[in-house]
């Protein structure tokens, strides 16, 4: 939900960014689900009040009810605190295999709060569903793709993917722990941490996964490390994704300012200004000046809010110094990346350059339209979702080199 690094930090994209404000909210539909307990009623209450509509059903998703991503940070944090628990935002989406509900949902929430050990409910123990990275963003009884997300580790962003892929289509995300100030990640760690995550749920067999920014140079780790292993990778997708080489410098600033457009966004209106000002600030003092301008602007965040955006930008940190340090090794199954037509050029052709020589099987390279955001939202997202149906189907190609011009769409 913050700035990645692959974004190129030039403020473009705009579209791709989520839209906020009164005017995006639809109305929940007549005949609302009603709760059936008192901990889906207190989840109701708080949909209730971050959306400002009412009356909000068990059924209604936060997102169809004009939620974005900033607001789903703020909806756990508050869940979170209301029964004494520390949720990531990733149960918003995880399609628990005891959970008949899909969506966002206050009826989703309720049974993510009733199963996590110390929560509220009977059916909590120490012996409760554990968490992990892994997130099951849908299930179903085909192949599994698995999806690495950009700097911060937010498996939000592939919502909209699910969406447009065809029943069937198993979706795991691999949402990144929070750094533990102990060892600070690096590209090789996490994609041994993503990799025994992924043979939790796929012991053997070839994995399909997709990288998205930051996250395809996880991905492409993943698929080098399996292979030494002697383990067969199917695809490999890499979205927007650039070698080390050309991420554009990144220093604490950007940070503090892609905390001022989530706060903007968040209010819907401009709250922030006076930015250059913040410039030499280290980062944490920068960002409480940020809460504080907001809060003086009627942008009100609760402690636990504060809180969970303050692990997120350190993670984000941690994931972003771990992507300048890497460089590509070398990998010998099909690879697919997958560019955005709006990004610059030059740097598009290079970077395509630079995947193809460390990719030694089949590779291919789309451009489509849209920008680094926008291309993982709708409807530019549809094309993304069908060149990955088709490169699912055609895994028993030959491996061998395709040209680096953009394949045929």
């Amino acid at each position: 939900m913050l700035t990645d690094p692959g974004a190129r930090l030039r403020g473009g994209d705009r579209a791709g960014r989520e839209e906020v404000g009164p005017g995006r909210q639809q109305e929940p539909q007549e005949g609302a689900a009603e709760p059936c307990d008192a901990v889906e009623a207190a989840v109701v209450g708080v949909y209730e009040e971050l959306l400002g509509v009412r009356p909000v059903g068990v059924d209604d998703d936060l997102f169809h009810l004009g939620g974005h991503s900033l607001l789903a940070v703020q909806l756990i944090a508050r869940v979170g605190a209301l029964f004494h628990l520390e949720l990531p935002v990733s149960v918003l989406f995880d399609a628990a295999d005891d959970d008949a509900s899909e969506g966002a949902t206050p009826r989703h929430l309720a049974g993510v709060v009733r199963n996590t050990p110390g929560g509220t409910g009977p059916e909590n123990s120490p012996a409760g569903r554990p968490r992990s990275s892994l997130v099951a963003l849908r299930r179903g009884d085909g192949p599994a793709l698995f999806c690495i997300p950009p700097a911060g580790g937010d498996v939000t962003g592939f919502r909209d993917l699910v969406r447009t892929l065809p029943e069937g289509f198993a979706v795991y995300g691999l949402q990144h722990p929070a750094a533990d100030g102990v060892q600070e990640p690096n590209v090789e760690r996490l994609a041994a941490t993503c990799l025994d995550e992924i043979r939790t749920v796929l012991p053997r067999g070839p994995v399909h996964v997709l990288g998205w920014s930051r996250g395809g140079l996880v991905a492409f780790e993943v698929a080098a490390r399996s292979s030494t292993l002697g383990e067969v990778m199917a695809t490999i997708t890499l979205v927007e994704s650039y070698p080390a080489e050309y991420l554009p410098a990144y220093d604490s600033f950007g940070i503090v300012t892609g905390v001022a457009e989530e706060l903007d966004r968040l209010a819907g209106r401009p709250v922030v200004t006076g930015l250059e000002e913040l410039r030499e600030k280290p980062v944490d003092a920068g960002i409480d000046a940020l809460f504080r301008q907001a809060e003086t602007n009627g942008v009100l965040l609760a402690e636990q809010e504060r809180k969970t955006l303050q692990q997120q930008l350190i993670l984000l940190r941690a994931h972003v110094r771990a992507a300048q340090e890497y460089r590509l090794g070398s990998y010998d199954g099909p690879v697919t990346l997958i560019q955005a037509a709006d990004e610059e050029r030059g740097l598009r052709e290079q970077s395509a350059q630079l995947w193809q020589r460390a990719s030694r099987g089949r590779f291919e390279r789309h451009t489509l339209p849209g920008g680094h955001f926008s291309l993982m939202r709708e409807p530019h997202v549809r094309a993304v979702s069908r060149i990955l149906q088709k490169s699912r189907a055609s895994v028993v190609l030959p491996a061998e080199n395709v040209p680096t011009g953009d394949a045929p769409r």
